[in-house]
């Protein structure tokens, strides 16, 4: 329930306490992943764990994926038994001690018990502090646009900041550094939400759902038949010698790719829809595909792009985790010009499926471009502008995507089942770091055709989209 409070907090400092706690948390995020690739392959003498690259892509892409999925599990616990203001508070805490782990432990096992520390961690946090920023203000203020809208500034801030400055210690001095770091910018970010108006948080958002007996006792008996599943083919893998890494994120992956088809089955074929409901569901199947194709490809940044740059472009002194610090930029600028342009054309705008349309092929362009680049067979490297190029049309296609889609979603999603599909949005982008971390080894096969088919992808399936727009939006309507 929405609290209203459109005086006395207009942007208050219970708003900015949330946006500096989102800011540091992002900036301990983003800086511990452009740094986290680098960490996995690299050299033991170069302070690195020494995996294959293959590996190594495929564990980042993974833990992504793994992030935005247990944020569903986390907005379900800030609902039904923690409450927002525990769950960002804990969240924050388990992340220092994820960062931590990562900056103390070498080896393999401290990456991993970090990386799972970390999840857990944003997962309980993630979903829940946006809430908190939503619940500031009620229904009919037209702050709230405004506070979000300044929220997700806060977020493009750290995510510029954190790759410099933790890029710069990692391949400097020490990856354990970088991470180190990370742990001070969360830390940081917790004292903000502990601090600032502290009594207010905690009166206002202790509040939950309570869930009930028979819900939890469901919901125990279903993660029990999960947690069953996992061990058993953990134990044939073992006994058939069959058990490593790889597999490991396979299994992982597989599960994760399955999940958005028990979603729409089990709303597809519930006996509390309408027709109407019913064909608005059918309707975002082809959308939903159309944002997992942009994750894979908007994800490639920091993953194969990111090793194709630090291999293949001429960097000078710049290390190669700051080309992340550009697509932040990008998103700084990019954002208000296209709320401005948004709300100049208001009606005229583009539909929400041809802004998907123009968001597909745009990336798909960028990964021609980055095909051409990878046709340099000379010793000397390449500017670095074969790679902002691509990345700022990578970045204009979110801006396209990823805001209109959200609210399509919204609108679609059956009254009974809006929750559960809502979480749709963060399984797309799950779904698609799923798909990356089996596919990331092909770019180690051939650069070029593997940017290439990245190319073809999207531009097909945006065309297919442009030829069924009257069906899509007739639906919209």
């Amino acid at each position: 329930m929405s609290l209203n409070r459109k005086k006395t907090f207009k942007f208050s400092k219970s708003f900015y306490g949330l946006f500096f706690t989102e800011l540091w948390e992002r900036f301990s995020y983003y800086g511990m992943k452009a740094i986290l690739l680098f960490y996995i392959y690299f050299s033991f003498s170069d302070g690195g764990l020494g995996l294959p690259q293959s590996t190594a892509t495929s564990i980042v892409a993974i833990y992504a994926a793994l992030i935005y999925l247990f944020g569903i599990l986390g907005g379900y616990l800030g609902d039904r038994l923690l409450g927002s203001y525990k769950s960002v508070l804990y969240g924050s805490i388990i992340i220092i001690f994820g960062h931590i782990t990562l900056s103390l432990l070498n080896g393999v096992n401290g990456l991993f018990l970090g990386l799972l520390i970390i999840i857990v961690g944003c997962g309980l946090l993630k979903p829940n502090i946006s809430k908190m920023v939503g619940e500031l203000y009620s229904e009919d203020n037209s702050l709230r646009d405004s506070a979000f809208y300044l929220y997700y500034f806060g977020i493009y801030i750290g995510a510029f900041i954190s790759p410099i400055l933790t890029g710069w210690l990692g391949f400097n001095y020490n990856f354990h550094f970088g991470f180190g770091l990370a742990a001070i910018g969360i830390f940081i970010g917790i004292l903000f939400f502990y601090l600032v108006n502290k009594e207010f948080f905690t009166k206002s958002f202790s509040s939950v759902n309570r869930i009930q007996k028979h819900e939890f006792k469901q919901l125990f008996i279903k993660i029990l038949i999960g947690l069953f599943g996992v061990v058993f083919i953990l134990f044939l893998m073992i006994k058939f010698n069959s058990f490593n890494i790889d597999n490991f994120v396979l299994l992982i992956s597989i599960f994760i790719m399955i999940i958005p088809f028990y979603l729409f089955y089990n709303v597809l074929f519930s006996k509390k829809i309408t027709k109407t409901e019913y064909n608005n569901v059918l309707t975002y199947i082809p959308l939903f595909i159309a944002t997992v194709i942009y994750w894979i490809l908007q994800e490639q940044i920091g993953l194969t792009i990111l090793l194709f740059a630090e291999k293949n472009v001429q960097l000078g002194w710049i290390p190669p985790s700051w080309i992340l610090s550009f697509d932040s930029l990008f998103l700084i600028i990019l954002t208000p010009i296209f709320l401005y342009l948004w709300i100049k054309l208001g009606n005229k705008q583009p539909s929400t499926t041809k802004k998907s349309v123009y968001a597909l092929i745009i990336s798909g362009i960028a990964f021609l471009i980055l095909t051409v680049s990878t046709l340099n067979d000379c010793d000397i490297k390449i500017s670095i502008l074969w790679i902002i190029l691509p990345n700022f049309l990578i970045m204009i296609s979110q801006v396209l995507i990823a805001p209109t889609t959200l609210s399509t979603l919204y609108k679609l999603s059956p009254e009974f089942f809006k929750s559960r599909l809502m979480s749709l949005w963060y399984i797309s982008n799950a779904v698609g770091q799923a798909i990356n971390s089996q596919i990331v080894k092909y770019f180690y096969i051939n650069e070029t055709c593997f940017f290439m088919v990245l190319a073809i992808i999207p531009i097909i399936f945006g065309f297919i989209l442009y030829f069924n727009l009257s069906k899509i939006e007739k639906v919209l309507i």
